[in-house]
């Protein structure tokens, strides 16, 4: 993953965040933080030792990860992509 990954990781992550939360954090109230999670995923990418992901499909991101110390810390589902299609990682990890 790269910081130009961003904007379409945050794209398949705030509707589950949403979804997933509506109960805890209600959209009128607690709009999702997407600047907030965006500079997140930014340091992310920038901190030794997290490695981040994304699953490309078609030239599309389609899911992402992140890990640290062998273990998953951050994961999203693929979209609604059905099973047309193997999805490819970018094995390119965040860390230099």
């Amino acid at each position: 993953m790269t910081a130009a990954d961003v904007p379409d990781v945050l794209d398949i992550q705030e509707p589950g965040a949403v979804l997933g939360l509506a109960d805890v954090f209600p959209q009128d109230a607690y709009p999702f933080p997407r600047d907030v999670v965006a500079q997140r995923w930014r340091q992310e990418i920038a901190t030794p030792g997290v490695d981040c992901y994304v699953v490309v499909l078609d030239g599309t991101v389609e899911g992402f990860a992140a890990i640290r110390d062998d273990s998953s810390s951050t994961s999203g589902p693929p979209s609604s992509t059905g099973a047309q299609g193997s999805p490819r990682p970018r094995t390119m990890p965040c860390s230099t």
